[in-house]
């Protein structure tokens, strides 16, 4: 709602793209906030340093105030309370212009838009965006990485992310690739569509993302890290403007909504809950999540 290497299924649950995981985090006062893209971890390409890049927990806020958000204390001790600090991002202009290029530069490789970028692209206005999250077929990340370093403004690091930066840019935006089995989504035709010449994941297939983000961080053991806090809280922020992004369209099918997310979304999340019953975006639900395989990329 952008990064890669799916060399573990615990490496794939800690970097999922951006609006997929939730947490309990405790406001400054005021309105609610709203959590627009957190990246948190190593970098991708199998380094655990990121080969130079940053890899500190990277947050955006939209909202008039900063956010605290319960810290990781040692066992017995009191968890820390850290603030949160809103740090600008690119401009929704720029996010379609990097959407753009991304597209001339892949061509006809399969691939789509995903993560807040999406959000931009299917119309959401006033949201910051850290990045730019593109979703590719199974097994194809290394190639897309590759084609998009070879056309202007694109750069691949020593650790495997791809960077874009054009004239006039202070500085580099990180494009992530991600790959089905990371998202819990599959990469077919029927599920993107065209915006502008830009292929865009559909706002009900953005939603099964947030839907089995939000549960795999409620099924996590233990006390829940900061950076999985953050993603949690993305993922209830991003709910909630897909289900008005879609509003009464046709309903569909949504795997990740099961009886078990529901179930633990009326406890934890009471008004999210509502919102989904009230929502005719989804069909039904179904016995339980389904992780299918995107297309075969060239």
């Amino acid at each position: 709602m952008n990064n890669q290497n799916s060399s573990t299924s615990n490496n794939n649950n800690n970097n999922r793209p951006a609006a997929r995981r939730t947490a309990n985090a405790a406001e400054t006062g005021g309105p609610r906030p709203t959590i627009i893209d957190a990246r948190p971890g190593p970098g991708r390409g199998g380094s655990t340093t990121g080969g130079g890049d940053p890899d500190s927990t990277r947050v955006l806020v939209n909202a008039t105030r900063d956010l605290t958000i319960n810290g990781g204390g040692p066992s017995g001790t009191p968890a820390p309370t850290r603030l949160v600090v809103r740090k600008p991002g690119i401009g929704n202009a720029l996010v379609h212009t990097i959407s753009w290029d991304i597209a001339k530069a892949l061509g006809d490789r399969p691939y789509a838009i995903i993560g807040s970028a999406a959000l931009v692209l299917h119309g959401v206005p006033n949201l910051t965006v850290g990045g730019v999250s593109v979703l590719v077929p199974e097994g194809a990340r290394p190639r897309r990485s590759e084609k998009l370093a070879r056309a202007s403004h694109f750069r691949l690091s020593k650790s495997g992310r791809v960077y874009y930066k054009k004239e006039g840019m202070k500085e580099s935006v990180e494009i992530e690739l991600w790959e089905p089995d990371e998202v819990r989504q599959s990469l077919s035709e029927r599920g993107v569509v065209v915006q502008d010449g830009i292929a865009v994941l559909r706002p009900t297939r953005l939603l099964n993302i947030q839907c089995a983000t939000w549960l795999s961080i409620q099924n996590k053991a233990g006390r829940k890290t900061e950076a999985n806090q953050i993603i949690e809280l993305l993922a209830v922020e991003y709910m909630h403007l897909l289900l008005t992004l879609i509003g009464d369209s046709k309903p569909v099918p949504i795997q990740n909504i099961t009886d078990e997310f529901l179930a633990k979304l009326a406890v934890k999340e009471p008004e999210l809950h509502a919102a989904f019953q009230k929502s005719r975006a989804w069909a039904k639900v179904v016995p339980g999540p389904t992780v299918t395989k995107g297309t075969n990329g060239r």
